[in-house]
């Protein structure tokens, strides 16, 4: 097993509403659009490889990060080791599947005139799915194989 931290990027961003002033102004906003508020968005969290013994490169990795005031997001997709640091510390890459913590806002209509403060403006937190690639930075625990022991 490794872990440590990891840094990743992941195409599950949070929605915005774009809205424009009605006449008289401050009584309603109109809602152009709902989009995405960005392309891409970054995360960092712990992560636990889980390395086969009889082949040391690659592993599964599952991540764990709380964004600000958001719920756990979960990742998880295999990964390579790319780089070992002396004994302990290593440095990989995964890629595959992440469960994130976004906004949405599925109650609000392109057109619509809503009064500035409306609830559905707030919006809500939900899950969605989506990929994710992400750098692991930690070290390892426990020995690599029959040949190595835990005080190498």
């Amino acid at each position: 097993m490794e872990s440590g931290g990891f840094l990743s990027v992941s195409d599950e961003v949070d929605h915005e509403v774009v809205t424009k002033p009605t006449n008289p102004p401050g009584a309603t906003v109109e809602v152009v659009e709902v989009r995405d508020a960005d392309n891409v968005v970054q995360d960092s969290g712990i992560f636990v490889n889980f390395i086969p013994q009889n082949y040391q490169t690659i592993g599964v990795s599952l991540g764990l990060a709380t964004p600000s005031n958001r719920r756990l997001s979960i990742y998880l997709g295999p990964s390579i080791r790319i780089r070992t640091f002396g004994n302990r510390a290593l440095a990989g890459l995964a890629a595959g599947l992440a469960m994130r913590s976004v906004f949405r806002f599925p109650d609000v209509e392109t057109g619509a005139k809503l009064a500035p403060d409306s609830k559905i403006l707030q919006g809500r937190e939900q899950f969605e799915f989506g990929w994710f690639i992400g750098l692991n930075l930690g070290f390892r625990i426990g020995a690599f194989g029959p040949q190595e022991d835990e005080a190498d």
